[in-house]
Order: C-alpha cells, then sequence, then structure tokens
C-alpha cells in the first residue's frame, strides 16, 4: 500500500471523522447537522473545487444528494450567510 504525504494524510484522517458524524447525522435524521459540517469546511476552504474534493471525500458513498454539483455549490456560495445567527432586528 502506498504511504500518503502528511497533508494527504491528515486531509484523509479528518475526513474519516467527519464521515462517522455525517452517517451518525443521517441515521438520526439531523440534516442541518450534515449542513452545518459542510458549511464549515467551504469557509475554510478558498476555492469551489478544493471545497468539492473534500467533501466528497466525506460523502462519495454515502448519499448521492450530498455528492451532488448543485448542493456542492449551494453550501459553498452560501457560506458566510449560513453560518451567521439571526440578526438582532430579527430576534426580538
Amino acid at each position: 500500500m502506498t504511504e500518503l504525504k502528511p497533508k494527504a494524510w491528515h486531509e484523509q484522517f479528518l475526513a474519516n471523522a467527519d464521515k462517522v458524524r455525517i452517517i451518525q447525522a443521517l441515521n438520526d435524521g439531523k440534516e442541518q447537522e450534515i449542513t452545518k459540517l459542510a458549511t464549515a469546511l467551504a469557509r475554510q476552504s478558498s476555492l469551489f473545487a478544493d471545497f468539492a474534493t473534500q467533501w466528497k471525500m466525506r460523502v462519495s458513498e454515502l448519499d448521492i444528494r450530498l455528492s451532488n454539483d448543485f448542493y456542492m455549490r449551494q453550501i459553498y456560495v452560501g457560506r458566510r450567510a449560513q453560518s451567521k445567527g439571526p440578526k438582532a432586528e430579527e430576534v426580538s
């Protein structure tokens, strides 16, 4: 088996840990938890291609809806809006 470089190994390690969380959320029906994970990953990525590659590492074998291009683009484009809470005017 080929040995991964440190960066690739670290990315795979994180992807495996997130995959466990995604599977648990799918089993529990907590779609919002999956969106939170995807949004956090999108905020860390400066390019869509990087986000798409990393996200596919996490969900490629799980659910086709999570790995389609439309879903990934929606998460990536709305990554800042989704991570912010309600505005102060909306809370009162």
